[in-house]
């Protein structure tokens, strides 16, 4: 059971990893925006790095839309991790049950 869990982890990060091969950046709508602008925008702006990740344009003087650019090694490093966490459930000791 813990295998099965490592491994979809792992796929799940190795997929957003894929994903993120592929995509420049990502712009959130104003109903996500307004959502994350309470209490998770304070952790949001701590981890952004700087504003590194998360950027906030205004497209018609009131409407403003967030969009998160990660940088090009980003893909590289989650698909890694994701892998590596695969690799971790393929080597972990079957349960052997009597």
């Amino acid at each position: 059971m813990l295998r099965a869990l490592f491994i979809s982890v792992g796929l799940f990060i190795t997929l957003c990893g894929g994903v993120l091969l592929f995509v420049d950046r990502l712009v959130l709508n104003s109903m996500v925006t307004e959502a994350t602008s309470g209490p998770v925008a304070a952790a949001r702006d701590h981890w952004a790095v700087n504003h590194m990740l998360v950027h906030r344009t205004s497209t018609n003087g009131a409407i403003v839309q967030e969009e998160l650019d990660p940088p090009d090694w980003m893909a590289y490093a989650v698909l890694s991790v994701g892998s590596v966490q695969m690799l971790y459930a393929v080597a972990l000791p079957r349960s052997s049950k009597k």
